[in-house]
């Protein structure tokens, strides 16, 4: 059985896509490339802009099964898509039902999980 940590996965994550992640970095050297005429020399890096996008989604997703398997009651939430800033920047108490709800069908395997993730037009405009 494998242990892993979930606050890591996150904090890899965050490496990954954060603000001053992987992913700005390389952004950022695709446009200065770019402006510098020089795109073609940066071609190599190209999948692994695409690994980054792909990967850190992953692993927040993989942290919050840990969480689950943990006992986490907010679990579900975070498998769903949302963050844990937002869980702690949320006005008042989450509802136990919808905590309730959202474990159990991160805990079920026979459910599309893809009903119960967050879409892309949900995402929060300030993270």
């Amino acid at each position: 059985m494998r242990q892993v940590d979930p606050d890591q996965l996150e904090h890899l994550a965050k490496l990954l896509d954060g603000e001053d992640g992987t992913d700005g970095a390389l952004s950022e050297a695709f446009t200065r490339a770019s402006t510098l005429g020089v795109t073609s020399l940066l071609s190599g890096l190209r999948p692994i802009q695409t690994w980054v996008t792909d990967t850190a989604p992953d692993l927040r997703t993989r942290a919050g099964y840990a969480r689950l398997d943990e006992g986490d009651p907010t679990a579900g939430l975070l498998i769903a898509g949302f963050t844990p800033d937002e869980l702690a920047d949320f006005d008042g108490e989450v509802p136990a039902d919808a905590l309730l709800l959202a474990n159990s069908m991160a805990a079920d395997e026979n459910t599309d999980s893809s009903v119960f993730e967050r879409q892309h037009r949900e995402r929060s405009t300030t993270t």
